[in-house]
């Protein structure tokens, strides 16, 4: 997404497709332009970049895999086909930092029947080693220690896909339904000799 954090070392997937059945050149790169904070990326000698041709209905891929200093950077790339008719041109806005940072941190719904979904934004130069979600009564007593380590990584989590959604069904360790009230939550992430957490508070209601 436009203005996101992503790793120091993205990988990036262009996937060109064309609604009317054009072709491309074959093995024509030019076909592809790619360009990294207004400096064109070329494919020739660059092992971060690979061009690839396909079929119907994707009819190129590019794979690339930048590595980006810290900061923002923009990209920018378009396609074009064999009568030499061009896409739009896409310009994103893309992230780095070097300190494992989370912010935007939620829990939709909130107030919740049954269950919840933990989103947040994690922003770093790789994806962490370790990440769980404590569940707390207001008292202080841990009653859920759920581990989504697998399922995190740098940029937004929690809605991007089935794989990777970081739901609760809102069940304590001994597997029984909680009480309606207020509960506090921690997200507390680790890797790379960093870590980085964030407390905020979910209400069950049925």
């Amino acid at each position: 997404m436009n203005g996101d954090y992503v790793r120091a070392a993205p990988i990036v997937l262009i996937l060109v497709s064309d609604p009317v059945g054009a072709s491309l050149v074959q093995n024509d790169t030019s076909n592809v332009y790619v360009e990294l904070d207004g400096n064109q990326v070329y494919y020739a000698g660059n092992s971060n970049i690979q061009f690839t041709v396909g079929s119907a209905p994707v009819l190129a891929e590019v794979r690339w895999t930048p590595q980006l200093t810290e900061g923002e950077h923009t990209v920018r790339y378009f396609a074009r086909n064999a009568a030499g008719n061009s896409s739009d041109t896409t310009l994103l806005s893309v992230n780095v930092t070097n300190t494992l940072q989370l912010s935007e941190v939620y829990n939709i719904p909130n107030p919740f029947p049954n269950g919840t979904t933990f989103t947040f934004i994690l922003a770093g130069t790789d994806n962490p080693q370790s990440v769980h979600i404590k569940i707390y009564t207001v008292a202080g007593r841990l009653i859920q220690d759920l581990d989504f380590s697998s399922k995190v990584h740098i940029g937004i989590n929690g809605y991007s896909s089935s794989s990777d959604n970081l739901y609760w069904n809102g069940r304590d360790r001994d597997g029984d339904e909680i009480a309606n009230g207020v509960y506090f939550y921690r997200v507390v992430v680790s890797g790379n000799g960093q870590q980085a957490a964030a407390t905020q508070k979910l209400v069950k209601m049925r």
